[in-house]
This record gives C-alpha cells, structure tokens and sequence, in this order.
C-alpha cells in the first residue's frame, strides 16, 4: 500500500512538471471564483473589441489631414539679379537672397531659406 502512494505521488509530481513540447498550447484549468473573503476585486478592462474601436477615434482624433486651400499662401517677393545676371529672388521680411534655382522653380519652398521666425517661411514667393 506505501508503494502505491509513493508512485501515485511520483506520478503527480511529474505531471506538474511536465512541459508542452510542440504541439498545441497548453491550457490552464479555468478555476472558479469561491465567494471566498477576498476584498481585492479584479479591475474590468474593455473587451478586445472595445479597445480596438477606442483606438481607433484616437487615431482618428489625432490624425492631421491635409485641408486643400483654395489659394496656397503666396508673398510678394523683390527679384534681383546676380552678377552672372540669374534672376534670384530676396526676401522682404528676412531679407535672405535665394540661388538661382528658387526663381525656376517657385512652389518648392525648400529652395527658399529664410530665417526660423520669419512670417514668409513655407509660403510661395510670387514676383510683383
């Protein structure tokens, strides 16, 4: 009879111990809540479906969409031409001069530097 608990209790230990080696995921046994003295209850959190659709108005929310504008901000700028007679274009703010690339090229507003506060930068340089 001592031999029979002893290998019962062997075979209980190795069954604790036992690792799932490929194959399916192991499952834990659900247990059930006893209506037991507990004071900590378990915080609800939203269901999977719940939290995907919250983080989608975030997303929502806190994207920016590009606003078409009817006119693109514009400023009037001074042309001038450089010694080899290129047409460059200055600012009249900021009074920084461009290349001659800016002039062939207006809409890209990388071409045109102007200093960090100045009210024309991003804006489009139109000749007078």
């Amino acid at each position: 009879m001592v031999k029979y608990l002893e290998t019962k209790k062997r075979k209980s230990q190795k069954n604790k111990t036992k690792k799932n080696i490929g194959g399916a995921p192991h499952k834990k046994p659900d247990k059930k809540n006893k209506s037991s003295s507990s004071s900590s209850e378990k915080v609800k959190t939203p269901e999977k479906k719940e939290y995907r659709s919250l983080m989608e108005i975030h997303r929502l929310i806190h994207s920016e969409t590009p606003q078409k504008k009817d006119k693109s901000p514009t400023f009037i700028v001074d042309v001038l031409h450089d010694k080899n007679g290129n047409k460059i274009y200055k600012c009249p703010k900021c009074a920084t001069v461009t290349g001659y690339a800016a002039p062939k090229d207006p809409k890209n507003t990388n071409l045109f530097n102007h200093d960090l506060n100045c009210p024309c930068k991003g804006k489009i340089p139109v000749e007078k």
